[in-house]
């Protein structure tokens, strides 16, 4: 059953632990793992993720302490005001940091009534250009996952708006999807030649597979194969090792059926809806038609901001 308003102000004023499913490698990224990755592309792995939030914290500390101790040198008891005014500013930055955590382990968890709730008091609150910038990329996926492409696109252009003047593997994520929301919403052409606008990237594994995702994505609204049999088998073989490669999966079937290579579609398919989770059916109806149609059954379907959908 769907949560209510007051369903959802329950939900912020007493929340349900959740706690966010970090990826360890791309292969064993399942598709709602949370994937963090440095600037270049490459996933950071978890084991150096959790020695950077340490060294994080540390610096923090040592930072307070000794500017503690040479205030209260030079100034007495009142040169304390700095760090005490610097260590609250770091308390709320770190609150932000986790609320915004909480949204993407929510919207991992299928709760998306209360990751909308929470990304709404967010936006009440002053941050950073970063912060917003995650709040905008996080309003999409929700309203992705629901189906309201429209509201996807414009979540992802503000976010890519704030985002202007930085060169990083987060923003050219987030140039893609914006590009795969435009075939969403029926606009192809202005699709295809944004993408043909932009590079592709020669290094990064996730912003990669992202890139081969989304020019797929884009041959398949145009309904025009474009890859050669060998690029078309070597993205079919690194699709099949991802956890989470059902879509990409689904459009290298599609690409197999245009080359009249039954046998390949027929197993491309299959391990797509092996992998498939409802959420997907939402955020790309077209594409999933076709693995149902090829699949002769309907996949499963689940109901948006539903507690408990996959």
């Amino acid at each position: 059953m769907s949560a209510g308003v007051s369903d959802r102000s329950t939900a912020l004023a007493r929340p349900v632990p959740v706690a966010a499913k970090l990826a360890r490698t791309l292969d064993e990224a399942g598709p709602d793992a949370l994937v963090v990755i440095d600037r270049r592309g490459d996933l950071i792995p978890l084991g150096r993720l959790r020695a950077l939030s340490l060294a994080s914290r540390a610096a923090g500390f040592t930072l307070f302490a000794l500017t503690a101790f040479f205030m209260f040198q030079a100034l007495g008891g009142i040169g304390l005001a700095l760090p005490v005014g610097l260590a609250l500013w770091q308390a709320a930055r770190r609150a932000r940091w986790s609320a915004q955590w909480r949204v993407a382990a929510l919207i991992q968890a299928g709760r998306l009534d209360e990751a909308e709730a929470l990304c709404e008091a967010l936006a009440r609150r002053p941050g950073g250009r970063q912060g917003r910038v995650w709040l905008h990329r996080n309003r999409s996926v929700i309203a992705s996952r629901r189906g309201r492409h429209d509201l996807a696109l414009d979540e992802t252009r503000a976010a890519l708006k704030r985002a202007a003047g930085r060169d990083d593997a987060a923003i050219e994520l987030l140039a893609l999807q914006e590009i795969r929301l435009l075939c969403d919403v029926g606009r192809v052409g202005e699709a295809r030649a944004r993408l043909d606008g932009r590079s592709a990237p020669s290094r990064g594994e996730v912003v990669i597979v992202q890139r081969w995702l989304t020019e797929q994505y884009v041959q398949f609204h145009e309904n025009r194969p474009a890859l050669d049999e060998d690029e078309l088998w070597r993205r079919a073989q690194r699709a099949l090792k991802l956890s989470g490669g059902a879509p990409l999966l689904a459009l290298c079937a599609w690409a197999y059926v245009a080359r009249r290579d039954d046998d390949m579609a027929e197993h491309l398919t299959g391990e797509a809806a092996d992998r498939f989770v409802p959420w997907m059916k939402r955020a790309s109806p077209s594409l999933w038609r076709f693995v149902e149609e090829r699949l002769g059954r309907a996949l499963p379907d689940g109901a948006e901001g539903e507690a408990g959908e996959p």
